[in-house]
């Protein structure tokens, strides 16, 4: 029977064919919403994890802690950030979302980017304590900016009344 997961035998008329149905589907749905709830969480945490590195890391790039070069505090962000984009774009496709369609997913993802560049200018190119503190300073600001987009579903999130 189309529509049932291989895992589980469709309903027998000796079963109730009709209620059968009803609770497959049921169960069906609430697998399906629990596993949207994990990706999502998954993408929530490593979203808010990744803000958290980014204040450390700024913190000890600002501080010039020859700590930016332990090896966890150069490897973790990776994983988590490549968590958070993996979630993304699971969510977009289990949704059937293309992100050019949306114009604050369009905001959020030119927000990353640059969000990407204060990282780049507070890490690499951070010559400068003024240079690692506009990096630093830029890249909150930008963080700021996608989590309000994200939670609003606005590219002009600080613009509207329900602030």
């Amino acid at each position: 029977m189309e529509g049932f997961p291989a895992s589980r035998p469709p309903p027998t008329a000796r079963s109730g064919t009709s209620l059968a149905i009803l609770t497959y589907h049921r169960e069906d749905l609430q697998i399906e919403l629990t596993r949207l709830t994990v990706l999502k969480n998954i993408h929530v945490v490593c979203a808010y994890a990744t803000g958290i590195g980014f204040l450390l890391r700024g913190v000890l790039s600002v501080n010039q802690s020859s700590l930016l070069k332990h090896k966890v505090i150069r490897t973790v962000p990776h994983i988590v950030d490549t968590l958070l984009l993996g979630s993304a774009v699971s969510l977009l496709y289990i949704w059937s979302l293309s992100p050019l369609e949306l114009p604050w997913l369009i905001a959020k993802i030119t927000a990353l980017l640059v969000y990407i560049a204060f990282g780049f200018v507070m890490l690499r190119f951070g010559s400068t304590a003024r240079r690692r503190w506009f990096g630093f300073v830029g890249g909150l600001l930008t963080y700021a900016y996608i989590v309000k987009v994200a939670h609003q579903k606005t590219p002009f999130p600080f613009l509207d009344a329900g602030l």
